[in-house]
């Protein structure tokens, strides 16, 4: 999948309140946050209708988010649930301030939107006005409450506007959750078409290199007086598996008043503190809870569209419970009556339901598979919950047949659990013209976890059966090295995994640097304060193994060039990049004096000479930048 050409949406969300003008941002973008701030406190900005979460397809030219946000663009028109019509409907929500823009370089849109808000985070931020020189602002709230309809909102209402808007909503689609996607995203937008770094961007550049070069373009669209709104929804669920830390790429400041960028993460998550601790410290928006009249109208609604409704008494009730407060809880709330099927026991039945999300999720799952025929139910949602990002329709069907006779479910059964999940599954992207699925929600994937994968056998039995699958039945090799490592790393079959990547002719395809944070997992972390004491000993090869090939990895490198743990390219033979054991794993017995212990055939060497053994080194992926070296023992199952 093309990550830089082709997108998809969370969800789809449809907005009639069009309350905010063009003259608000504008004012925003020039410094003055409390104007667009003190006119959403007049005008609820969100008010609107969520359609089913139909996932859309983009190029790289981008789609008119207005026409994402109502509808109008759907993937192969396709629709992949209706529950999420009601998750904000006729909401009522403070606005996040953008600040400038006119075109997008890849369209996304948002979660569906799920909540109405009060007027205290207002006040809050408008009391900062002047303060110019902060540039980023944090909506912040719980799961489920609606943070991602306001970004969409925003991203909605700053394209109107005419300003230079950079988008990206994480879990989007299989790449959306990765860092380093964002960084050269954006540094693609930011750079002029014809620009030589655009290469380097794709073939030369580290980590480091494309940090430093987004915070360099920044700071260039701040010093031109260039505007530029960068909309990031659910940093919490970015990954840090490629040394480009989650957060570390987006500069702390900068000047000027035509740069601004907003984020939106769970509030109990740990990359807020990181936010918190940026200088000047960035304005912060709490997503608050619905109000009475926003309730009444998501209930109404949600029933209203299967011709069914709850009479006052009922209504009061299930709009009054604590519950309530959540728009997800009162949308599964919604959705449990619409299926609940004796009319006489409503009542009872609004009066039983639990009060908190994971209590509702957890009772709505024991009645899945309660009334599920299939048997599928329970592992169709277990093996979505142990996948990377999702699974396509198609895998799903061959992991809940007969793996091993190449036999899907049928057809029939498998479109029974899907109508059963429909309203908790969404699509992410297409793999040719298949359907790629997830849990529309991260409360469900935990709700899974909680009810059924929390044993640690039975995580490991789901994760080594994906493994099977990838490397066993006949998947293409792009599918292989993007699952088949995480499923082993996932089931700590360190010894397999480590046979994967440095014997599979496919593991070539594996990025030097994710080799090293597979193996990074499982490797013993002593540091070795002194490499000359005899508490630590070097990795050594012989003359023979030395001049060998494919000792680390299936590439054709010699052993005596190539990285010991990943087996990259070793540019640098310096002393720094020496791997070393520490003095619990060095060779027992000790071999005897003056001579080594070849680490490629375990045979002992009598050192010195010109055709004595070399040190191994490790490459700069595996070294983690530090000052000292770090034993290089990759714990296995058999290891203490």
């Amino acid at each position: 999948m093309n990550n830089t050409g082709i997108t998809c949406c969370k969800k789809e969300a449809q907005f009639l309140d069009k309350s905010v003008s063009s003259k608000h941002y504008s004012e925003f973008a020039q410094g003055d946050s409390s104007v667009l701030y003190e006119n959403t406190k007049q005008n609820s900005i969100n008010k609107g209708i969520a359609e089913s979460p139909q996932e859309l397809m983009s190029n790289s030219n981008g789609i008119e988010t207005n026409h994402l946000l109502n509808g109008e663009v759907s993937m192969n028109g396709k629709s992949d649930s209706d529950l999420a019509k009601d998750n904000m409907s006729h909401m009522q929500t403070e606005s996040t301030p953008p600040v400038s823009g006119t075109n997008i370089y890849n369209s996304r849109s948002s979660e569906q939107p799920r909540s109405g808000r009060g007027q205290r985070s207002s006040k809050r931020v408008t009391s900062v006005k002047g303060q110019v020189e902060n540039w980023m602002l944090v909506v912040a709230g719980d799961p489920g409450t609606g943070k991602s309809a306001v970004m969409a909102k925003t991203v909605s209402e700053a394209r109107k506007a005419g300003f230079n808007v950079f988008y990206h909503f994480v879990g989007s689609c299989p790449t959306s959750i990765y860092s380093d996607n964002i960084v050269k995203r954006l540094c693609r937008y930011l750079l002029p078409e014809n620009d030589e770094r655009l290469q380097k961007l794709q073939d030369e550049y580290s980590s480091e290199d494309v940090t430093k070069l987004v915070h360099q373009l920044m700071k260039e669209k701040a010093n031109m007086l260039e505007q530029l709104l960068i909309i990031i929804d659910a940093v919490n669920q970015l990954t840090d598996d490629n040394k480009i830390a989650q957060l570390d790429w987006l500069p702390a400041e900068v000047s000027g008043h035509s740069v601004r960028c907003i984020v939106s993460v769970v509030k109990d998550a740990g990359c807020l503190s990181v936010l918190r601790d940026f200088t000047p410290q960035p304005y912060e928006l709490m997503v608050s809870q619905l109000n009475t009249s926003t309730k009444i109208d998501i209930v109404q609604h949600y029933l209203g569209r299967y011709s069914k409704r709850l009479d006052p008494h009922q209504l009061a009730l299930l709009t009054k419970s604590e519950g309530a407060q959540n728009a997800l809880w009162l949308t599964l709330s919604c959705e449990e009556l619409r299926v609940f099927g004796i009319f006489e026991k409503v009542t009872d039945r609004i009066k039983s339901l639990p009060e908190d999300l994971d209590g509702l999720l957890a009772e709505i799952l024991d009645r899945l598979v309660k009334e599920d025929d299939t048997g599928c139910v329970e592992k169709t949602l277990c093996l979505l919950y142990c996948s990377q990002n999702g699974l396509p329709e198609t895998e799903l069907q061959q992991l809940l047949g007969d793996v091993d006779s190449d036999t899907a479910l049928p057809m029939l059964t498998w479109g029974q659990v899907r109508r059963t999940l429909k309203p908790f599954l969404r699509n992410i992207g297409l793999v040719g013209n298949v359907e790629w699925l997830d849990f529309f929600h991260q409360a469900i994937a935990k709700a899974v976890k909680s009810k059924w994968v929390k044993d640690g056998d039975h995580k490991k039995s789901l994760h080594l059966e994906l493994a099977d699958f990838y490397q066993y039945h006949g998947c293409d090799t792009t599918t292989v090295v993007r699952e088949l490592p995480y499923q082993l790393q996932q089931a700590r079959s360190v010894q397999r995994l480590m046979d994967f990547l440095r014997t599979d002719k496919r593991a070539i395809h594996v990025s030097t640097s994710k080799k090293a944070w597979y193996i990074g997992e499982f490797r013993c972390k002593r540091m070795i304060h002194n490499p000359k004491s005899r508490l630590c000993s070097k990795v050594m090869m012989c003359h023979f193994c030395q001049l060998k090939f494919s000792a680390f990895s299936p590439s054709p490198i010699q052993n005596k060039d190539s990285c010991v743990l990943c087996g990259g390219w070793v540019h640098f033979k310096r002393e720094q990049n020496m791997a070393y054991l520490c003095q619990f794993h060095m060779p027992r017995p000790p071999p005897p004096p003056s001579c080594e212990v070849c680490c490629v055939c375990n045979k002992i060497f009598p050192g010195g000479g010109p055709h004595g053994p070399v040190p191994g080194y490790i490459c700069v992926w595996c070294k983690y930048g530090g000052l000292q070296p770090i034993c290089v023992k990759v714990m296995t199952e058999t290891d203490n």
